[in-house]
């Protein structure tokens, strides 16, 4: 099994018209695994006003591509780090934080971004 990602160009002509190069791409996996993705590789957070007790949720969506179960899980290494640079405050929740998403399915996280200062967080 080639897994990957995967490259085809194609040319699309047109009955006494034009020619056209489209470029598919497409991701294989093998047939024991799951795939997670999410619409973005950057997440922008709607902004927060300073001061607010805890921010509107947020939802992100993930979902698996895949044709078997993917269990998952945040690392929230990140998450602590992010909290420990600012104070202990808690800037950033998420959840569920784990669980596994059905095959062509998807599942939402729920964010909610409480910022303390008026600054750029990343995490």
């Amino acid at each position: 099994i080639n897994v990957g990602t995967h490259l085809l160009p194609v040319v699309f002509n047109v009955l006494q018209g034009r020619s056209a190069l489209i470029y598919m791409k497409a991701h294989s996996t093998p047939p024991n695994v799951g795939r997670l993705s999410v619409r973005s590789q950057r997440i922008e957070l709607t902004p927060v006003a300073i001061g607010v007790e805890e921010g509107p949720m947020q939802v992100v969506e993930v979902t698996n591509n895949g044709v078997v179960q993917a269990p998952w899980r945040i690392e929230g290494t990140s998450i602590e780090e992010l909290k420990a640079n600012n104070y202990g405050f808690e800037i950033l929740k998420v959840f569920p934080d784990s669980g596994v998403i059905e095959p062509n399915s998807s599942t939402y996280l729920h964010l909610w971004f409480t910022p303390v200062e008026a600054k750029e967080y990343h995490c």
